[in-house]
């Protein structure tokens, strides 16, 4: 990685010593559509088969995270098994590990049938440390789910 790296385009499929690309090691774009797309469009380039994993610098939102995730599951982790995948963050740990639930099976994260507007008092109840209960009302028929 480079830092304020200014590689031209060719750099994304050339290690060339000559003209520098070899210093384009490791493939590190924003959180930005508008960085990924071309990346995706070319195959990930040199970067599919490259040395170092991939990575994304500093999502921050929920939806972002699983987006990538998925992503790079779907797209480059097929065509090559080996290459990582990691993410720069800057969000509590804990963020992270529910945020990736989905993925890891680490945690849990799943919405839940409630807002503010039409529910009250949801109460949870622990089965055991992998299953729960949730119990709630909705409205003023009281219906419990």
């Amino acid at each position: 990685w480079i830092p304020m790296d200014n590689s031209p385009a060719q750099a994304l499929f050339s290690n060339d010593r000559s003209k520098g690309y070899d210093r384009f090691a490791i493939l590190n774009p924003a959180d930005k559509a508008s960085e990924w797309l071309p990346v995706r469009l070319a195959h990930y380039g040199k970067f599919l088969y490259g040395s170092y994993p991939i990575q994304l610098w500093e999502p921050d939102s929920q939806e972002s995270i699983e987006r990538y995730a998925a992503e790079f599951l779907t797209g480059p982790h097929v065509s090559n098994p080996a290459l990582g995948f990691d993410f720069a963050i800057n969000i509590d740990p804990m963020m992270w590990r529910v945020f990736t639930a989905g993925q890891t099976q680490t945690a849990w994260n799943f919405p839940l049938p409630i807002d503010a507007k039409h529910a009250s008092r949801p109460k949870v109840a622990m089965l055991n440390s992998r299953d729960f209960v949730v119990s709630y009302s909705i409205g003023r028929a009281g219906v419990s789910m």
